[in-house]
C-alpha cells in the first residue's frame, strides 16, 4: 500500500509537471516571454521535491503536497473563468492526484510509537501540580 501511495503521489506530480509545462510553454497566450522561460519559471516549485518523492523522503511528499496547491487553485480559477476547460480539469486531477497521493505515502509511512497509552518516548505524562 505504502508503494502504490509513493506511486501515485510520483505520477500526479510528473502528471501536474507534464500540463503545466505544457500549458505555460506552448498552448497559453503569447505573453510577450519567450515559452521556454516560462515553463521553467512555473516548472521549478513542481521539480525541487521530485529527487526527495524518489527517495521516499517524508519531509519531500511533505512540500510536494504544499507545493502542489497553488496549481490547484490556478485550475479552478481557469476552469471558473472558461477560458480553457480542458486543461483545467486535467491541472485540477493532477493536482489531487499529487496531493492525495503525498498526503496517503505521508500518513501510511508514519513513525509507529509502540507502548501505553498516555505515555510517549519521553516518558509517562505527570500530572499539573
Amino acid at each position: 500500500m505504502r508503494t502504490l501511495a509513493r506511486a501515485l503521489a510520483l505520477g500526479g506530480q510528473l502528471a501536474l509537471l507534464a500540463v503545466v509545462v505544457a500549458w505555460a510553454g506552448w498552448l497559453a497566450p503569447a505573453g510577450g516571454q519567450p515559452a521556454a522561460l516560462r515553463a521553467a519559471v512555473v516548472a521549478l516549485p513542481l521539480l525541487l521535491p521530485l529527487p526527495g518523492l524518489l527517495r521516499g523522503s517524508r519531509r519531500a511528499h511533505l512540500w510536494a503536497a504544499l507545493v502542489t496547491l497553488p496549481y490547484f487553485t490556478h485550475g479552478v480559477v481557469e476552469a471558473w473563468a472558461g477560458s480553457r476547460p480542458l486543461l483545467a480539469g486535467l491541472e485540477i486531477a493532477a493536482a489531487v492526484a499529487a496531493f492525495g497521493g503525498c498526503l496517503l505515502a505521508l500518513s501510511l509511512s508514519r513513525p509507529r510509537r509502540g507502548g501505553v497509552a498516555g505515555t510517549s518516548a519521553r516518558g509517562p505524562r505527570r500530572g499539573r501540580s
